[in-house]
């Protein structure tokens, strides 16, 4: 998920036991889906587009969810070139990319052409925080009333880094366990659950990923044998004709007849 909206940090290969909509969206945000594809519209984050099936469709009850996305690592440069114009009364300006890592946004100003640059950072110059659906950049009020970045001018967007879930692999979805650290990561993470939570994972699911077969393999594996002692169902995605899910390239059924060979 885009971690905007949450209340805290995006927990990164935890386990968190969500039973509400309302709960999800503090702990992971939510990004409202943009890219169009036919007649839908497909969500950035594949837990975005579990979690708003799973309560606001179905009303589901609880689910556990595990994030693998990393913003240290899983990210690109954006190639947006932005402006923006922070309002005179609240000293604010709609920032409409909410897969933004704040941390790599800088802003600069130039009054005329002759002028000298001034540039602006995050946390020290601005903010960021969100109110509905919308991301905005909050100016910082300096001790005599008066805002650090102008308000009312067309300020430039120098650069910033965007979430990029492309990046993440299915060697990342699948996961690892440390034996030294007892760390575990990804579907792994599974074998956890009933510890944690004393609930028994019924029906996993690796959204998207499970596309490509050696994480519909993992998730069927760890259903047949969950804990020693549990079975539960694996559900996997089909990929339809020709996709690139996390650095494979998949080649799927183009009629829906030819899904069962698949």
């Amino acid at each position: 998920a885009s971690g905007f909206g949450a209340s805290k940090k995006v927990p990164i290969n935890e386990l968190k036991l969500i039973k509400s909509w309302e709960e999800y969206v503090s702990a992971f945000g939510y990004t409202a889906p943009s890219e169009k594809i036919g007649d839908l519209k497909k969500h950035a984050f594949t837990l975005d587009e579990f979690a708003y099936a799973f309560f606001r469709l179905y009303n589901g009850e609880a689910a556990v969810f595990a994030n693998v996305l990393n913003p240290d690592t899983h990210k690109k440069q954006s190639e947006v070139v932005k402006t923006v114009t922070f309002d005179e009364k609240r000293g604010r300006a709609v920032f409409n990319d909410l897969s933004v890592i704040p941390d790599s946004l800088s802003l600069s100003y130039k009054a005329t052409p002759e002028s000298e640059e001034q540039t602006f950072v995050f946390n020290e110059d601005f903010k960021v925080f969100v109110d509905g659906s919308t991301l905005y950049l909050q100016d910082v009020a300096t001790g005599d009333s008066e805002w650090k970045i102008p308000v009312g001018k067309i300020i430039t967007v120098k650069q910033y880094e965007v979430l990029d879930p492309e990046k993440v692999t299915t060697n990342e979805i699948i996961g690892t366990y440390n034996a030294q650290t007892g760390k575990r990561s990804g579907l792994e993470l599974i074998k956890q659950v009933f510890q944690q939570f004393r609930q028994v994972p019924g029906i996993l699911a690796a959204p998207h990923f499970s596309k490509v077969p050696s994480v519909a393999l993992a998730l069927s594996t760890l259903a047949d044998n969950i804990e020693g002692v549990f079975r539960g169902i694996a559900v996997a995605d089909i990929p339809t004709g020709t996709e690139t899910v996390g650095g494979n390239e998949l080649q799927g059924p183009a009629v829906y007849s030819e899904a069962y060979t698949w």
